[in-house]
């Protein structure tokens, strides 16, 4: 019953047209080096909104969110502004975006932003773009398998509509000025789990949280880097599970 809300929620979902942005879709570089040439469509804060208006929408009045990665960081923008609705607060390998931390790897960016094609256009070199990516930010302490992350990626493709596009969201993230009031005034039980191999954000993004967070606890996963292996799930739902629990 649940999942049948979720479906009909998701196929009501706002789609914004497409729009100039979309134009430059191909060369994400040309955003990064001149965020200032592109307007946001939508903003990380817009999506932290998203999720006080799923949660009315479902009538939850508290919930535990948890966020990786850039929703990690909309998660804290969630909590920030809306701590009543806030249970507990678990950001995995996720930053505060503070400018003075470790940048992401020149190179690391590259394989995010550059793809040479599209899923309709070469499918078989925009998968095998996509899993180079996924390699890079997996943990080295786990199997890699490529066949089940090719079926992931189609999956997503013909998941998504063709009028969202990644990009938005690299251009909401790269368009967010960090805040550091919204760490500082977070009054939430906070769990914060990060791999000490992360490539995108190191193990400096993890202490900054931890030190700027009131009341956060760090675990730290060896061997770890940004992807979510299914071998490492035990372990996570684990760390969540106690920390709710406490």
């Amino acid at each position: 019953m649940c999942s049948a809300s979720i479906i009909e929620t998701a196929e009501k979902s706002t789609l914004i047209s497409d729009s100039g942005n979309d134009r430059h879709s191909s060369s994400l570089d040309d955003f990064l080096q001149q965020p200032g040439k592109h307007a946001a469509p939508y903003s990380l804060i817009d999506m932290a909104d998203d999720i006080r208006d799923l949660l009315h929408a479902f009538g939850i009045q508290r919930a535990h969110i948890v966020g990786r990665s850039m929703g990690g960081i909309i998660a804290q923008l969630f909590a920030y502004k809306y701590p009543e609705l806030t249970n507990t607060l678990i950001l995995l390998m996720s930053s505060s975006f503070n400018p003075t931390l470790p940048k992401v790897d020149d190179a690391m960016i590259r394989k995010l932003t550059n793809s040479t094609t599209s899923f309709q256009g070469d499918r078989q070199i925009f998968i095998k773009e996509k899993v180079d990516f996924m390699k890079a930010i997996y943990d080295n302490r786990y199997r890699f398998n490529e066949e089940k992350e090719c079926e992931l990626i189609i999956k997503d493709e013909y998941r998504k509509s063709s009028l969202i596009k990644a990009f938005r969201q690299i251009i909401a993230l790269a368009s967010y000025t960090y805040n550091p009031h919204v760490l500082h005034c977070l009054d939430v039980p906070t769990l914060m789990i990060h791999g000490d191999q992360d490539p995108l954000f190191g193990a400096a993004h993890a202490a900054d949280l931890k030190s700027n967070i009131h009341n956060c606890d760090l675990i730290l996963k060896n061997g770890t880097g940004h992807a979510l292996p299914e071998e490492l799930f035990p372990s996570l739902i684990e760390n969540i599970s106690d920390f709710i629990a406490k």
